[in-house]
């Protein structure tokens, strides 16, 4: 990756560089703090309804698939 800025050659001009965000904007930490605790609360409902019952589901044909592998493996 080319470095695109460099300490090589350093000057005080006091020119401000700001990033794409409007210089009044500012988020609180608790504001984030809270929002990722929604976010992980959201992540382990999403997990417990939607993920484990497919989990469930492909336990039980694999199950399933094992069973009928050793019943032509017998026969």
């Amino acid at each position: 990756m080319e470095e695109l800025v460099t300490l090589d050659c350093l000057f005080i001009d006091r020119t401000k560089i700001e990033a794409n965000a409007n210089k009044y904007s500012f988020v609180w930490k608790k504001t984030t703090e809270k929002f990722s605790a929604k976010l992980q609360e959201q992540i382990q409902v999403y997990f417990q309804e939607e993920i484990t019952p497919l989990l469930i589901k492909y336990a039980m044909f694999d199950k399933k698939q094992k069973r009928g592998y050793k019943e032509s493996a017998k026969n």
